[in-house]
């Protein structure tokens, strides 16, 4: 007959290699067609599917790629708008995120040291001294 037998799952399943070929008798005329597409089934059509769903996975992870060029590009556009990127390229990646970030430890004496206040306010009648203490308390 013009169908194969295969295992799937533990369940044997029998696929027609042409439309009726389970009432198709192989026969010594017809044997190289029926070798033909045996080979054509065990070698393309059985694993087409997979190679289809290997190329979709290439295709996305290939489109992933350009989206994150594409957004990084949009983010640098952005970024030198605001501050050009000739100006940036003196400083390393610790000395860009200090600019940027800030130090992660706030040193509140020294904060209260450098604190400049307007005519006729000080430590102890602004509303600063309120914040340096609330801020002292969370610390």
């Amino acid at each position: 007959m013009f169908q194969v037998d295969e295992e799937n799952f533990g369940a044997t399943v029998s696929r027609e290699l042409k439309p009726d070929g389970g009432k198709i008798p192989v026969t010594n005329a017809n044997k190289d067609e029926y070798i033909g597409l045996v080979i054509q089934w065990r070698f393309v059509s059985r694993v087409q599917q997979q190679v289809q769903q290997i190329i979709f996975i290439i295709f996305i992870g290939y489109l992933m790629k350009r989206l994150y060029i594409l957004k990084m590009d949009y983010f640098l556009a952005g970024f030198n708008e605001l501050i050009p990127l000739n100006h940036i390229k003196i400083f390393d990646e610790g000395e860009l995120e200090l600019l940027m970030c800030g130090i992660g430890i706030i040193d509140v004496k020294d904060w209260k040291v450098n604190t400049v206040y307007k005519v006729g306010m000080n430590a102890l009648n602004s509303n600063r001294s309120i914040g340096y203490q609330t801020l002292f308390l969370s610390l």
